[in-house]
């Protein structure tokens, strides 16, 4: 189960809601995965991610038993809010440097009750599991952050000394690690700021909360807009 597949290859997959998939996983998750979340939580993206954010990075903090913290009576809590992973779970998605999708099988639980099957298409299982909003919010943060570490790459260039400069403001601790990661994550943060410099009611849909993230980023480190953006 190691080859790699197209979108346009056969695929099926049936869950049995068994919940084994559902142990001793790292789920990641972006902003826009945590928005959604936290407003099925009745949260905002910075609470969300104090109580649930693993501090080590972002991912979901499963139980000292393995298990994923919205897995509640065998059952997912958050089933029409869950993030993208398991969405395309048991399928992994890659984008390599020139945009080119293809995904791969994740290995199953040994003791998995899901069935796999050739009766649709990999496009389509993704369709069907509401994936698309969400893979189209990776690749928007996923551009954000490629254009972020090419300024980051000019400045570095255009001003070698600003490493040395700055080195000793820049404590390698897991603290501020976690504040960098929890910061990019906390859309509500980045809203109520834009709320009081430009008088904008903050969105509660997912959307149109995310562009607004996404251009306050661009205009706070002065990053061109993407051609069609």
């Amino acid at each position: 189960m190691s080859e790699s597949l197209l979108a346009s290859h056969s695929f099926s997959y049936r869950c049995s809601s068994c919940g084994r998939c559902c142990h001793n996983k790292r789920i990641q998750i972006g902003p826009y995965e945590l928005f959604r979340l936290s407003r099925n939580r009745g949260l905002s993206t910075g609470e969300f991610a104090r109580r649930y954010v693993d501090v080590d990075g972002p991912f979901l903090r499963f139980g000292k038993d393995g298990k994923c913290p919205f897995l509640i009576a065998g059952a997912c809590s958050v089933h029409s809010y869950r993030p993208l992973v398991c969405r395309l779970y048991p399928l992994g998605r890659h984008v390599d440097a020139q945009g080119n999708e293809t995904f791969s099988h994740v290995e199953p639980h040994p003791q998995s009750e899901g069935e796999y099957g050739d009766t649709g298409t990999v496009a389509r299982f993704i369709e069907q599991q509401g994936a698309l909003p969400y893979l189209r919010a990776a690749d928007c943060y996923q551009d954000l952050f490629h254009r972020l570490c090419a300024a980051l790459q000019a400045s570095l260039q255009a001003h070698p000394d600003i490493v040395n400069s700055t080195s000793d403001l820049l404590p390698a601790s897991r603290e501020v690690k976690a504040l960098s990661f929890m910061e990019w994550l906390d859309i509500d943060a980045t809203l109520r700021h834009l709320s009081k410099q430009w008088g904008l009611l903050a969105p509660e849909d997912a959307d149109h909360a995310m562009a607004l993230h996404i251009r306050a980023i661009e205009l706070a480190l002065n990053l061109p807009t993407p051609p069609g953006g």
